[in-house]
């Protein structure tokens, strides 16, 4: 069975926080694209303050079956 996690890391310049956050979503189809969305749970949403528009640098590592994907917030629209 393949495995994937998802990560979120918030750049430490815009916000940090010990608070580690978990919960399980699932990757849906972009309509018109081959591409997926995951969706940010509404509690990571508002404990964060994050916005429609912010950016985030997306990267993915493979060990074995288990897949990381972590997103770092790299800008903060307003």
């Amino acid at each position: 069975m393949l495995l994937v996690h998802i990560a979120q890391k918030i750049n430490s310049v815009q916000r940090s926080t010990d608070e580690k956050m978990s919960k399980t979503v699932k990757a849906r189809e972009h309509y018109g694209a081959n591409s997926l969305d995951l969706t940010i749970p509404t509690d990571m949403v508002e404990n964060h303050e994050l916005n429609s528009g912010d950016i985030f640098d997306v990267n993915i590592e493979q060990d074995g079956d288990t897949i990381t994907i972590s997103y770092e917030l790299v800008h903060r629209s307003e």
